[in-house]
C-alpha cells in the first residue's frame, strides 16, 4: 500500500529522519518530550508537522493512509528503507526507547525493570487516560451537563491519581520512589514521560488544590519531571499554532522556539479535552450525542431507583 496519496503534504513527503505530526496536546506532548530527551543524549535530530485539528485534518484521506485510527500523534520514521509510521503515543514511545535509546538511558537493560516501566505506561494509557479525557470532556466540552458523568470520570480519574501516589509513596514497600519503574527510587523512563503529560494538567481537569493535597508525592513528581529541559518545551498554544497552518514544518529547534512562558502552567489552554464539538463533521456529531444522550439515561435510571 502506497504510504503518500496526491493531497500528502509536501512536509511530510519530503521529511528525513524522524518526523513527528501532531498537535499541542497531553499525547503529543509525550513524544516530544522523549525526542527532545534523545536529542539531548544523542544529539538525535527530528521534525515536526503541526496539524489543525479545528478542521479536523488528521481525518482526511492523505493522513489516513498513514493512520487510519485518524488520530494524532503519528510518527514517521524515515531512517528506514521505507518510511514507516508508527500511531499511538505509547507504542512511539516504545519505538523510540527500542530503536534509538541504545544505552537505555530512558529504559532498562534487566527485563523486570523493562517489564515495570511497560506495565506503568498500559497503566496510564488504559486507565488513567481515557478516564481524564472523558472526566475534560463531559466537565467542559459536553453541550449538557451529565451530573453523573461528570463525578463518574471525575472519581475514577482520582482513584488512579492514588494509584500513583501509593506507587509514588511507597505504601506498599516502604521505599518511596522518585519515579514510577526501575529498582530502589526508581529511574525516570518511558513510563514518567506517558504519564507525566496528563497528570500536570490537574488544574485544567477541574481538580482543586484541596483535592490534590491527598498526592503529596505525585505532586513532588510532577514538580521534578517539570524541571526537566525536555519537559519545558511546551509548544504555543492553539490560536499561536494555527498562524502557521495549514501544516508546515519545522525542525525540533524551531519547534522548540514556539514556545510560551504562560504555556507552562498546568491549567494551559493547550490541554483541551480528548473530544470536542467544534468543527466536527454531522456523523461524529451523532456519535457525540448519542455518548452524551447514554449517560443521560444512565442518570435517569439512578434516580428512578429507590433508595
Amino acid at each position: 500500500m502506497e504510504l503518500y496519496t496526491d493531497r500528502t503534504p509536501e512536509a511530510v513527503k519530503n521529511a528525513t529522519g524522524l518526523h513527528l505530526i501532531t498537535e499541542a496536546t497531553p499525547n503529543g506532548k509525550k513524544v516530544q518530550i522523549m525526542l527532545e530527551e534523545l536529542k539531548d543524549v544523542y544529539g538525535l535530530e527530528w521534525t515536526t508537522s503541526l496539524i489543525d485539528l479545528e478542521t479536523d485534518e488528521q481525518k482526511e484521506d492523505w493522513f489516513l493512509h498513514l493512520n487510519p485510527n485518524g488520530r494524532i500523534p503519528l510518527l514517521l520514521d524515515n531512517t528506514l528503507t521505507q518510511p514507516f509510521p508508527v500511531m499511538e503515543s505509547s507504542a512511539e514511545l516504545l519505538y523510540l526507547s527500542d530503536n534509538f535509546d541504545k544505552d537505555n538511558v530512558f529504559g532498562f537493560d534487566n527485563k523486570r525493570e523493562h517489564s515495570e516501566a511497560v506495565q506503568w505506561l498500559f497503566f496510564w494509557q488504559a486507565s488513567g487516560q481515557p478516564n481524564q479525557g472523558q472526566n475534560n470532556h463531559f466537565s467542559k466540552s459536553a453541550p449538557e451537563k451529565i451530573p453523573y458523568a461528570i463525578s463518574r470520570f471525575k472519581t475514577e480519574t482520582l482513584r488512579i491519581y492514588n494509584v500513583l501516589e501509593l506507587r509514588l509513596s511507597g505504601h506498599y514497600t516502604a521505599i518511596p520512589r522518585q519515579y514510577l519503574a526501575g529498582a530502589g527510587k526508581g529511574k525516570y523512563s518511558i513510563a514518567d514521560v506517558g504519564t507525566w503529560p496528563w497528570v500536570r494538567s490537574w488544574k485544567y481537569a477541574g481538580f482543586t488544590d484541596e483535592e490534590m493535597a491527598g498526592f503529596p508525592y505525585l505532586l513532588q513528581w510532577i514538580a521534578r519531571i517539570a524541571d526537566r529541559p525536555a519537559a519545558k518545551e511546551l509548544p504555543r498554544t492553539p490560536p499561536q499554532i494555527q498562524a502557521i497552518s495549514p501544516l508546515s514544518s519545522v525542525n525540533s529547534n524551531q519547534f522548540a522556539s514556539l514556545n510560551d512562558e504562560a504555556d507552562q502552567t498546568s491549567d494551559s489552554p493547550i490541554f483541551q479535552p480528548a473530544m470536542s464539538f467544534k468543527g466536527k463533521k454531522p456523523a461524529e456529531e451523532t456519535t457525540s450525542a448519542w455518548t452524551v444522550s447514554l449517560f443521560s439515561l444512565i442518570a435517569q435510571q439512578r434516580e428512578a431507583m429507590p433508595t
